[in-house]
């Protein structure tokens, strides 16, 4: 019989990842991923599937850089059996003071680099 470790290895990336897009800091979020990542998205237009880390980077960058200041208000990271289950609540506000809210939920798998993302997104939203 196998056991599942207590936290698995993806549970302590993904806080990474949350981290690095909390700090805009790309580089670090890319540093996440393994050189064949493969990550899914499911977002308000549609479907997206992209096998790069680099183009997988990209679309965080997309989403969270820029000048708006980022302020995630509510994290929450856990395990299911080998995979990381992250959720989270960030709020944009650009610098004219605008503010969105998004909310997304991911899946992730990896040993110390994330392998697969499989992420569910709101949308941004007006408050």
């Amino acid at each position: 019989m196998s056991t599942v470790p207590l936290t698995p290895a993806p549970v302590q990336t993904a806080g990474r990842l949350v981290d690095a897009v909390a700090a805009q800091d790309f580089a670090a979020l890319r540093r996440c991923l393994t050189d064949a990542v493969r990550f899914r998205a499911l977002l308000p237009p549609g479907a997206v599937e992209i096998v790069d880390p680099v183009a997988a980077t990209d679309r965080f960058l997309a989403w969270f850089g820029g000048p708006d200041r980022l302020e995630v208000l509510d994290t929450v990271i856990g395990a299911i059996g080998s995979k990381a289950s992250v959720r989270w609540r960030v709020r944009r506000t650009a610098p004219d003071g605008t503010e969105r809210l998004v909310e997304q939920h991911l899946f992730v798998t990896g040993d110390g680099r994330l392998d697969t993302l499989d992420l569910l997104c709101s949308g941004f939203v007006g408050r």
